[in-house]
């Protein structure tokens, strides 16, 4: 139970918010619905219409990464006076530096009610142009002059937008559409027509969120390309990005990573390449929340310009490349534990095609992790593994763990040489059926989260928040936590460390009453001591959401970028208690004093729940109704009631819709008695 909110991370980043808000009745997080143009050339500067809800109160915009410099920034709208929520625009100028990172940057719009969600700007190397309306038939086609990028919407149902290109005989054109990757609701479909109207090529997202289509010019001359959305839907909301021209297009990638800071010379698929097929990248950093498993965009120069922006994996453990040994089932690669392979299922020979195998030594009692990588770094493979004994008799198998990709854990029975083979479920294979399969024994460790992901508390008010630790392989060790990046007024309420043996910590985010409005980068990691040493992690943000599936509201999170710590401007309400502690005695009841400062104009009810309640113990009425400012809870122990002190935090929500509120938090000390 948390306060859903919405965050961003810029390291060292402090931004004072001071705009003013008329009062309201409940309060919206704001929401950033659509941000266009929806990127920009680098060495340019572009002006940037951000829209939602709320975002008339918008101060700034920040983005994650390096080389995007926000030069000015201003309201579109003044929202009216008294307005619930209104729906509102930012516009600001993005100036895109000339080493700008290529790809996509994360985004958060800052405003006095607290950033908005997650936003993204791509940065390309290409000149960058609207699309220009109307340009629904082949005679209103709009001429492009490749290479270029088109930042664009199918804007009404039924949309079909129509673009003409002039190819020389031999020119390879890539035609690129993003749109689910930029958090566009489309599914773009791109067909190829001749100037006689005849079908050269379809591609379509059916499989993933974007587009790309290729051809090869067979004689000079114009050529139309045709873009709409699978179902022929269309919003303002249904943004795209169409890039079109002769430029480099990577499809493939071998191999598919390497370690922190090595440099990889990689062996390239896709279109428009050099010859040979090679490109040279430096590793980054590891990441320290998750150093096995990460996949960072990169984009490769090379001698006809950069690539489009491709996902390289930063391995944990040594790496070997595949070997011809490795298509033998009896004897298999020999490899030493911990290890990362990289390999390429290309099958040889009239016989049937295996897949790959590694042999490697384990002991008994030992646990092995083995994952596979690629699909989630754009490979074709859909990977099946298989743990065999030295006899290849099959121990443990996966297929899909980790969405196309395999996982699995064993524990090992008795000393000796165990096998891992790789295959593609359907048996296929080819060039682009790359993977990194890494096997390692599994050591103490854990893993680090929190929500909600931005904190924003108004002066004089509280929030619940959780930090969660995952312990891994038999780690129960105490965890010190460092909450680092609080802005000026705000403080840590409770213990920053997860017990021994625990899974998690319940915190209060308490802001003074006088704290100004402001915002800074939310930092939390934790230490641990394991096996002697201290080993420290990183804790990921969690966006945490509910759905309505059925009759049934479901609680998620997932992980989001960009965590921030808020103070915003006054809460909806503040929840406070008439007094610290409180006694109770078994078979009685107790009453305790609640008392609400509200908002103006805020009137609705407020749900309440009680967190840390003792085992035997109830609390009643757990609602205070409309238009009230106080309540008397009654806890009531039972004759079985568990003896001691307990620290109880209450918790009143402000309900937007039966899938969005925020909480308000009051704490008090219960001691149960004989």
């Amino acid at each position: 139970m948390h306060r859903l909110t919405r965050a961003i991370l810029i390291g060292g980043l402090s931004v004072i918010m001071s705009r003013g808000l008329s009062a309201e009745a409940q309060t919206a997080v704001p929401h950033l619905a659509s941000v266009f143009p929806t990127g920009g050339q680098r060495g340019t500067t572009v002006e940037v219409t951000f829209s939602g809800v709320n975002l008339s109160y918008g101060t700034s915009v920040v983005f994650e990464g390096q080389g995007l410099t926000v030069e000015s920034v201003k309201q579109d709208t003044t929202p009216p006076a008294n307005a619930k929520n209104p729906d509102g625009k930012l516009i600001a100028k993005i100036h895109v530096a000339a080493d700008a990172a290529l790809g996509r940057h994360a985004l958060r719009v800052l405003t006095s009610l607290g950033p908005s969600d997650v936003g993204s700007f791509v940065v390309r190397q290409w000149p960058e142009i609207a699309e220009k309306e109307p340009n629904n038939t082949r005679d209103q086609a709009q001429t492009l002059a490749p290479p270029i990028t088109v930042a664009a919407a199918s804007n009404q149902v039924e949309d079909v937008d129509w673009y003409r290109i002039t190819a020389k005989q031999g020119e390879t054109f890539v035609f690129q559409v993003e749109a689910g990757s930029i958090g566009s609701p489309m599914t773009p479909i791109l067909s190829l027509q001749d100037s006689n109207g005849h079908e050269l090529a379809t591609a379509g997202a059916l499989a993933h969120p974007d587009a790309t289509l290729a051809f090869t010019a067979s004689k000079a001359g114009d050529y139309f390309l045709i873009v709409h959305d699978l179902e022929y839907q269309g919003s303002a909301g249904h943004l795209y990005r169409l890039t079109a021209g002769t430029m480099p297009y990577i499809t493939g990638v071998f191999p598919l990573g390497g370690m922190p800071g090595a440099s990889l010379n990689l062996t390239l698929t896709g279109y428009n390449l050099p010859s040979p097929p090679v490109g040279k990248v430096i590793m980054p950093a590891d990441n320290p929340i998750a150093p096995s498993s990460s996949l960072v965009p990169m984009a490769i120069a090379l001698p006809n310009g950069w690539s489009n922006v491709v996902l390289l994996n930063v391995g944990s453990s040594p790496g070997v490349q595949a070997t011809e040994a490795q298509a033998s089932s009896k004897s298999g690669q020999r490899v030493n534990l911990p290890v990362t392979a990289d390999g390429r299922l290309t099958a040889s020979g009239t016989a049937p095609f295996q897949g790959h195998f590694y042999r490697f030594r384990a002991e008994k009692g030992q646990r092995l992790v083995c994952e596979v990588m690629a699909r989630r770094a754009g490979s074709s493979l859909d990977s099946v593994l298989t743990l065999l004994n030295a006899n290849g008799q099959e121990l443990a198998s996966n297929d899909d763990a980790l969405g196309k990709d395999s996982r699995l854990e064993f524990a090992v029975p008795e000393t000796g040489d165990y096998i891992a083979r790789i295959a593609d479920l359907n048996g296929r294979a080819g060039p682009d059926f790359t993977y990194r399969l890494s096997i390692k024994i599994a050591l103490p460790d854990f893993n680090l989260a929190f929500t909600p992901d931005c904190p924003a508390v108004g002066p004089g008010d509280r929030i619940p928040f959780t930090v969660t630790a995952t312990r891994l392989y038999g780690f129960d060790g105490t965890i010190d936590l460092d909450i680092a990046g609080l802005p000026s007024g705000l403080h840590v309420v409770g213990p920053s460390q997860i017990g021994a043996g625990r899974s998690e910590v319940g915190l209060l985010l308490a802001a003074d009453g006088n704290a100004s409005v402001q915002a800074s980068a939310l930092r939390i990691s934790g230490t641990g001591t394991i096996g002697g040493k201290k080993v420290t992690r990183g804790a990921q943000s969690l966006k945490e959401e509910f759905v309505k599936v059925g009759d049934q509201i479901n609680r998620t999170t997932h992980p989001t970028k960009l965590p921030f710590a808020v103070v915003t401007l006054p809460s909806d309400f503040l929840l406070k208690t008439g007094v610290d502690t409180l006694t109770l005695g078994v078979g009685k009841t107790v009453d305790l004093a609640i008392t609400v400062t509200r908002k103006a104009g805020f009137t609705a009810k407020i749900p309440l729940s009680a967190l840390g309640l003792p085992a035997g113990v109830s609390v009643t009425p757990l609602e205070i109704p409309e238009n009230k400012s106080d309540v008397k809870l009654t806890f009531k122990a039972e004759g079985n009631a568990a003896i001691g002190e307990a620290k109880l935090t209450l918790i009143g929500r402000s309900v937007l819709d039966e899938l969005h509120h925020t909480e308000h938090a009051a704490t008090v000390t219960l001691t149960v008695t004989k």
